[in-house]
C-alpha cells in the first residue's frame, strides 16, 4: 500500500482553524467532507446558513446568506465594455469612411475640427449590473498607428445619464493624453489613453452613456484607422441583486 504524505503542524493547525471557522459560519457538512493537505474537499453538498468571507484586510469576496457573491477591495476583477468598429455608426463621409480590407474606421488627415456638425463615429452603450457603483470608468481608442506623429489626436464627447434622469443638454468633452505603446514602424495595434476618467457620481447600472469620436483636424500625418472603442470599468459581482438597481 502506498504511503500517503502526512502534513506538518503547522499546516495541520491551519486547516483545523478553516474548519473551525467554517462550522462557526454555520456549515452542515455533506457525508464524506473532508480537510486535505491543499484544500477542503467537498464529496457532497455543503450548505451555508451564513455569510461567508474569503480574503483579509477588505480584499475578499464574500458569499452572502442569499447565495450572491461580492468582491471587495482588490478582489474586484477589472473588465471592458467593448464596442468594435463595426458596432458605430459614421455621421458624415467627408473625412470619414470603412475599409474592409483592414476591419476598420478611416479617419482622414483632414478630419473636422468642428466638433458639434463635423463628421464622427456614434454609439450608445448601457452601464452593465456587474458594474462597481462609484468607480469611474476609464476609456481609451484602439487604432492602428503608421506614422510617428500619430499622437493626440483623438477627442471623445459622451452624455451619462440614468433611467428617469432628464437627458443632458450638453456634451462633456475629453481629449487624448498619449498613446500607450511606443510606436517603432509600419502599421501598429496602438491604444489611446484620455486625460481622465469618466466621473461615475450618481451613476447607476443599466444608465447610458452616448458617444462621440473625432480626430482632431490636421494632427498628424496621414488616416487613422480605428478599431475599437472601449471602457475599462470595476466588475464587484456576477450582476445585480435586483433587476433595475443594486444594493450593494
Amino acid at each position: 500500500m502506498k504511503k500517503e504524505k502526512t502534513m506538518t503542524t503547522s499546516k495541520k493547525a491551519v486547516f483545523g482553524l478553516i474548519a473551525c471557522i467554517l462550522m462557526m459560519q454555520g456549515m452542515a457538512y455533506g457525508q464524506g467532507t473532508r480537510v486535505e493537505k491543499d484544500a477542503m474537499i467537498y464529496t457532497n453538498t455543503a450548505t451555508f446558513s451564513n455569510t461567508v468571507t474569503i480574503g483579509i484586510s477588505g480584499n475578499k469576496m464574500t458569499v452572502r446568506s442569499d447565495g450572491i457573491m461580492i468582491f471587495s477591495g482588490n478582489a474586484a476583477l477589472w473588465d471592458d465594455m467593448m464596442n468594435p468598429a463595426n458596432t458605430f455608426f459614421i455621421s458624415g463621409t467627408a473625412d470619414i469612411t470603412n475599409n474592409s480590407p483592414s476591419n476598420a474606421i478611416v479617419f482622414a488627415t483632414t478630419a473636422t475640427t468642428n466638433l458639434t456638425t463635423g463628421d464622427h463615429l456614434w454609439a450608445v452603450i448601457q452601464v452593465p449590473h456587474m458594474w462597481k457603483t462609484n468607480t469611474d470608468i476609464s476609456p481609451h481608442i484602439h487604432f492602428y498607428q503608421n506614422s510617428a506623429d500619430q499622437t493626440n489626436c483623438w477627442v471623445l464627447r459622451y452624455k451619462w445619464y440614468n433611467i428617469g434622469d432628464a437627458v443632458p443638454g450638453t456634451w462633456s468633452e475629453m481629449l487624448v493624453s498619449s498613446n500607450m505603446m511606443p510606436y517603432t514602424s509600419g502599421f501598429v495595434h496602438q491604444i489611446a489613453d484620455f486625460t481622465s476618467d469618466m466621473n461615475s457620481a450618481g451613476k447607476n447600472i443599466s444608465s447610458i452613456i452616448d458617444v462621440k469620436i473625432f480626430r482632431k483636424g490636421n494632427v498628424g500625418t496621414g488616416p487613422v484607422l480605428f478599431k475599437q472603442f472601449d471602457m475599462h470599468y470595476q466588475r464587484d459581482s456576477l450582476g445585480s441583486d435586483n433587476e433595475f438597481s443594486k444594493t450593494f
